[in-house]
C-alpha cells in the first residue's frame, strides 16, 4: 500500500505542479445556464445538487492535466442534505477518475469516540472516495490520534490545521 504522502510527490513530480484546487461550489456563483438547464435554486436540494456537480465536472475536466489533487469542502455539499451529499460523493469520484487525488475539506474533531467515527467514515471505509481528509485539532493529541491511526492503517492522508486565514483566526 503506497502511503498518501508518496502519492502526492509522484502527482507532483509527473505533473510538476503543487496546483489543488478548491471546490467549494456556491450556488449563486455558478453559471446561471448551469443553474437554470437543472433547475437549481436553494430551496431545491436535488436540483441545485445535480447544478453543483456539472459544475465541479466542467471545473474537474479542465483542472485535471495541470492540478494534483483537489479540495471540496463539504459543508458546501451537506448544506443541501443528502442529495448534496451524494454530490460531494460523485465530485470526488469523478476527480479520482480524472487521475486526481482527493482532499476532503471537513475539518472534522472531536472527542476521543466521536473523532474515531468521523476517522472510519474518511479513512477507514474502503467506500470513502478520498485521498485525504482536514481536521481540527482543537480537542487536543487524543481527538486527533484516531485519524492519524486510521490514515496510517489505509494509506490515506490528514491534514491538521495550525492556521486559518479567518481574521478572528488569531483569537485562539
Amino acid at each position: 500500500m503506497q502511503s498518501f504522502a508518496d502519492r502526492l510527490v509522484e502527482a507532483i513530480r509527473r505533473k510538476r505542479s503543487v496546483v489543488v484546487v478548491g471546490l467549494d461550489p456556491r450556488l449563486d456563483l455558478i453559471p446561471s445556464e448551469i443553474r437554470l438547464r437543472h433547475g437549481a435554486a436553494p430551496d431545491r436540494p436535488a436540483a441545485a445538487a445535480r447544478a453543483i456537480l456539472a459544475f465541479n465536472k466542467k471545473v474537474i475536466d479542465a483542472v485535471a492535466p495541470h492540478a494534483v489533487a483537489v479540495k471540496p469542502q463539504s459543508a458546501f455539499y451537506e448544506v443541501y442534505g443528502h442529495e448534496g451529499v451524494a454530490a460531494f460523493e460523485a465530485t470526488c469520484a469523478h476527480a479520482a477518475d480524472r487521475g486526481l487525488l482527493v482532499v476532503a475539506d471537513v475539518k472534522r474533531g472531536d472527542v476521543p469516540d466521536t473523532a474515531e467515527a468521523y476517522a472510519r467514515a474518511y479513512l477507514g471505509s474502503p467506500a470513502a472516495p478520498v485521498d485525504a481528509i482536514t481536521v481540527n485539532p482543537l480537542f487536543g493529541r487524543d481527538g486527533t490520534e484516531p485519524f492519524l491511526k486510521a490514515a496510517a492503517a489505509t494509506g490515506r492522508g490528514v491534514f491538521v490545521l495550525v492556521h486559518t486565514s479567518n481574521p478572528s483566526s488569531k483569537e485562539i
